[in-house]
């Protein structure tokens, strides 16, 4: 069982919860029980729209009450596949008593998946609530994107064991390739490609238009994730 944490320091933008969505997608996809975490709202909303779609109990409400009934079931069509993950939705920010039972509820859920998927929203070094969750997280995946380089490097919230995903990456953006990988070490890419600069806008489903060449590129980016946390073994390939 593993926890990893997804973040890009204070930036917006640069594709992080679109990125949960895709390794939950495909992690699934291989065998492995996986469940994100929404702290953010951001993957909530990519796949259920708004909370008018979805009922509650959500995030807020599992770590208030234990309210397992959280546990979602997503399903997205891709193409004319459909894929189900498991999700903890949250449609607002959460509180900070609400953060205070984080670390508590998060130990019980590892004994019914696989993969922990932590979505965070919006965090610096100085959010102290969060840094106790990358610490206890068996990998800690810093998003990037071309134009927000600088402001990643700035405000994440550093760990031992880390890994860069350069998203929306071109030969053009070689250089800061390599501000990322001096401070990181491991980078891994994902190439630009128009469909999937779309899945914001269209939903995580529009996934399938991405060319194929490239889907297989990313598939290997969560291959790659689940080497660094000794998982790749129980991945049906």
């Amino acid at each position: 069982m593993a926890i990893v944490v997804i973040q890009s320091g204070t930036a917006g933008g640069v594709g992080k919860s679109v990125f949960s969505s895709i390794l939950a997608i495909l992690t699934t996809g291989v065998g492995i029980s996986s469940c994100v975490i929404d702290m953010g709202g951001g993957v909530s909303e990519y796949v259920f729209g708004d909370n008018d779609d979805v009922d509650p109990p959500y995030l807020s409400d599992f770590l208030l009450h234990k309210r397992y009934d959280a546990i979602k079931v997503a399903d997205v069509a891709l193409g004319k596949t459909v894929v189900s993950f498991n999700i903890i939705p949250q449609f607002r920010p959460l509180y900070h008593k609400e953060l205070a039972f984080m670390v508590k509820r998060i130990k019980p859920l590892k004994r019914l998946f696989q993969l922990l998927i932590l979505d965070l929203p919006s965090v610096s070094f100085k959010d102290t609530e969060f840094r106790d969750l990358v610490q206890m997280s068996d990998l800690n995946i810093v998003v990037f994107s071309p134009e927000k380089v600088q402001k990643v490097l700035n405000s994440y919230i550093d760990s031992k064991h880390k890994i860069a995903v350069f998203n929306m990456y071109d030969k053009v953006f070689e250089d800061k390739k390599e501000v990322i990988k001096k401070e990181f070490g491991k980078i891994l890419i994902i190439e630009y490609d128009p469909a999937l600069a779309s899945l914001e806008e269209y939903g995580i489903g529009y996934f399938s238009k991405v060319e194929e060449k490239k889907q297989r590129k990313i598939a290997h980016v969560v291959m790659e994730i689940l080497k660094e946390v000794e998982l790749v073994e129980q991945a049906r390939v």
